[in-house]
């Protein structure tokens, strides 16, 4: 007798989470402190 395989996964770049990470990532690089009225900091 054997066991089912698995469901290959996806790879890791194609998952939703990633996507939702990368949209995130590339808008706060866009904002300033200033923009959402935080004094400048060192960044």
């Amino acid at each position: 007798m054997s066991l089912p395989s698995p469901a290959p996964t996806p790879p890791l770049d194609a998952t939703p989470a990633r996507a939702l990470g990368e949209f995130i990532r590339a808008h706060r690089e866009r904002l300033s402190p200033q923009a959402v009225g935080l004094p400048p900091g060192p960044r």
